[in-house]
């Protein structure tokens, strides 16, 4: 029986992190970067956190042996953001979705935002899984009807652009009616 997935919704990809201030030092001015290119630079330092995948065009970027980022354990994974709000480090990889939360809390005494990457999915799905049983296939069953309902209703699309940046917002909300039109005609997974 292979293992019973539904896909919630599509989502940002993970993006380059950066102070606000720092657009010009970073990034150029570019709308997008390549994080192969950015690696190279040696006037701009960059962290990640360690053992974390984040898409495979960007693992197989960063962990390279010859790697620059320096990478972060994972138990202080929080720390990452704060270190790039202090200006020891110039860009890390997250989702903006997180960088929004900082922003937004005041956690932070410098304004993040996400630049895409080139070497980054548009847009990523992301899926739900269940175990290898009949009960997992009915649970994926139940959950994709539950995200029908939600999507019809337009809750999951709003819940989805609300924590994002306000560009990022306009871009995606076009993708979001999209999938999610696409989403209703589509069959349910199929109970094995």
């Amino acid at each position: 029986m292979a293992r019973p997935t539904s896909l919630c919704a599509p989502s940002p990809p993970p993006s380059l992190i950066i102070r606000k201030k720092d657009v010009e030092k970073v990034t150029g001015g570019k709308a997008t970067v390549s994080l192969q290119q950015l690696m190279q630079r040696k006037d701009v330092t960059g962290s990640i956190v360690a053992q974390r995948p984040y898409t495979a065009g960007i693992d197989a970027l960063v962990n390279q042996p010859q790697s620059q980022l320096s990478k972060v354990p994972s138990a202080r994974y929080s720390s990452i953001l704060k270190l790039l709000d202090a200006g020891l480090i110039d860009y890390t990889i997250e989702f903006p979705y997180v960088a929004e939360y900082f922003n937004r809390q005041g956690l932070l005494q410098n304004e993040l935002i996400a630049v895409s990457l080139d070497e980054a999915p548009d847009p990523m799905p992301v899926d739900v899984m269940c175990t290898k049983s009949p009960w997992g296939a009915q649970a994926i069953r139940d959950i994709d009807k539950a995200i029908r309902i939600a999507v019809g209703e337009k809750d999951l699309r709003q819940a989805l652009l609300q924590w994002l940046p306000a560009p990022l917002q306009a871009e995606y909300a076009p993708k979001f009616d999209a999938y999610f039109k696409q989403r209703l005609h589509q069959p349910l997974p199929a109970l094995e």
